[in-house]
């Protein structure tokens, strides 16, 4: 399972040379905000060149809505099968995700990036599509438009994350959380990745290198969780029907089962 999704600026040289000595899950070459107008040609570029060398990689493509869509998928058609997936941006309409599925004429993995209000609105229609196991959030775009400081939004950002997570699991997706632009207290960085892991995200994204590590260590399972889903399982290899009640007293019930696996699935 990928816990930390790293993005890279595609017309970035110095950044991406560095990717084979960092040690995230996937990383996302960025075609959108990461990259001026100027400089998009330049990534696609480097992306067509650079794609099969690096690992598990995505791309973000640009919206929809913006000059930079056809072309991006232009770029998509010639390199699908040398990468690991594409993130939408701006997801929009569910149709966005039958047009990349036409134009590839190849199931593609896909991430989309709930980034407007409407999107969670669309979510069941969205996240039903199969060629999608991970979804992202990102919340300055969705919040630009509300006339406060995000930083003073922190109930509307945890009902929004909420409402994305259970939309996420409500159609087997794994949600991914916003990116953080701080990053010179890593201690504030550190309880945003708890509090993110405890409402239910499995990974984050990061925008710097040093950020990686604490997404990793974070969001997989802990000993504790490890040992409790071994034991679980070694008691179900015994007796594994229904709620059985072994001799030293734990309960085994087949959702403790199911639980067990998915612990061990993100070790």
């Amino acid at each position: 399972m990928i816990k930390s999704f790293h993005f890279i600026p595609a017309n970035n040289d110095h950044f991406l040379e560095k990717c084979p000595q960092l040690q995230a899950d996937a990383f996302i070459l960025d075609l959108e905000d990461a990259v001026s107008n100027e400089n998009k040609e330049k990534a696609r570029q480097n992306v067509k060149q650079l794609a099969s060398d690096i690992p598990n990689c995505y791309v973000r493509i640009n919206a929809r809505e913006t000059e930079h869509f056809e072309k991006d998928v232009e770029l998509l058609q010639t390199i699908s099968e040398q990468i690991s997936g594409i993130v939408i941006p701006k997801i929009g309409k569910p149709d966005t995700i039958t047009l990349l599925r036409e134009a590839l004429q190849q199931s593609v993995s896909l991430l989309p990036l709930f980034e407007q209000f409407c999107d969670l609105k669309q979510a069941d229609a969205i996240l039903k599509a199969p060629e999608i196991t991970y979804a992202g959030l990102g919340l300055e775009d969705m919040f630009q438009h509300i006339p406060y400081e995000n930083e003073s939004l922190l109930e509307l950002r945890k009902n929004v994350q909420s409402e994305f997570v259970l939309s996420c699991y409500a159609n087997n997706t794994f949600p991914i959380d916003v990116i953080a632009t701080e990053r010179s207290n890593f201690n504030t960085y550190r309880d945003e990745c708890h509090k993110a892991r405890s409402m239910g995200f499995v990974g984050k994204f990061s925008i710097h290198p040093d950020q990686i590590d604490h997404i990793n260590s974070i969001f997989k399972a802990s000993k504790a969780e490890v040992r409790w889903a071994k034991m679980i399982l070694a008691h179900a290899q015994e007796k594994d029907s229904g709620y059985t009640m072994h001799d030293d007293g734990v309960l085994t019930t087949p959702p403790k089962i199911k639980k067990a696996l998915n612990i061990l699935n993100h070790e």
